[in-house]
């Protein structure tokens, strides 16, 4: 849902799709590494 918000708001900015992916990329990387993060608990 947070993904489709995001890739919304870059529809609507008219921004450049490399920053679209850009930022994709490093919210599914965060997530991944926090998931990790908590796993090690």
């Amino acid at each position: 849902m947070l993904l489709a918000m995001i890739n919304n708001g870059f529809s609507i900015l008219k921004a450049n799709p490399f920053y679209r992916e850009v930022t994709t990329g490093m919210i599914i990387v965060l997530a991944v590494a926090l998931r990790v993060g908590k796993k090690k608990r």
